[in-house]
């Protein structure tokens, strides 16, 4: 198994997977500190870390990150239907599980790796536009980001498999990018649809509406739905590659 994620790791590599995110990291966090700083002067000083964060992860959450990961997917996925290497991993006795077991893994590694940058991007520049951060926001904020990367596996998950069946590299972030932008606006309709909304596990992640964390309750029904979506997503993708005719 660990062999199967070096291969798509050195895969991955060739791909500039990490600028992309970060490209699509920094792009939200210079919206949301603009409109920051555009009305610093009507809130109130205690609550500015919380709002810098609630502008900076709502655009990205809840927009930008479903399109980032579908395009990651895209690139990650898309190759092996382009140059035809399902069928020659296939014809070739490759295990097919381990193969999508590998990119996913990679996948939600790199995903770590960019909650990791706009975490500390976010801190950076909240230092820079002196926000005067409380004992804990750290540690806070950090554990949202991570949050954010698991919301993020069953996301990328789904879009492993609409690649998959799809064969396409654009027909999937279009998937994705609509899919976000109803969960904008299931987000002023039902917050316990937007629990539950594939689409809006980073937003619900990185609580960047309700910026508060997430009770006991809620992390329970948080995590079981993103490692039943993660399974679900594997589970698809296998299939339609096993049964598939070429």
């Amino acid at each position: 198994m660990f062999n199967y994620i070096l291969v798509e790791l050195k895969k991955a590599k060739k791909n500039y997977l990490l600028p992309i995110g970060v490209f699509f990291a920094a792009f939200s966090l210079f919206i949301g500190t603009g409109i920051f700083v555009l009305n610093r002067n009507v809130l109130n000083e205690g609550t500015l870390a919380l709002v810098l964060w609630g502008q900076s992860a709502f655009y990205y959450s809840q927009i930008f990150f479903p399109i980032m990961l579908a395009i990651l997917c895209s690139v990650v996925v898309g190759v092996e239907s382009r140059n035809k290497n399902w069928q020659r991993m296939k014809a070739n006795g490759v295990s097919i599980r381990k193969i999508v077991i590998g990119k996913i893994t990679v996948l939600s590694g790199y995903t770590l790796l960019i909650q990791l940058i706009f975490y500390a991007l976010f801190m950076i520049i909240g230092k820079f536009i002196h926000i005067p951060f409380e004992q804990g926001d750290g540690v806070k904020f950090l554990l949202w980001a991570i949050l954010g990367w698991l919301g993020g596996t069953s996301i990328i998950s789904i879009q492993v498999y609409l690649n998959i069946k799809t064969e396409s590299f654009t027909k999937p972030i279009g998937i994705a990018a609509a899919g976000a932008f109803v969960g904008f606006f299931i987000i002023f309709i039902s917050q316990d649809l937007l629990r539950i909304y594939p689409y809006s596990q980073g937003t619900v992640a990185m609580r960047s509406r309700v910026l508060t964390s997430m009770n006991a309750e809620d992390t329970v029904l948080f995590i079981a739905f993103n490692l039943v979506m993660l399974l679900i997503g594997y589970l698809l993708s296998v299939h339609t590659l096993k049964n598939r005719s070429y």
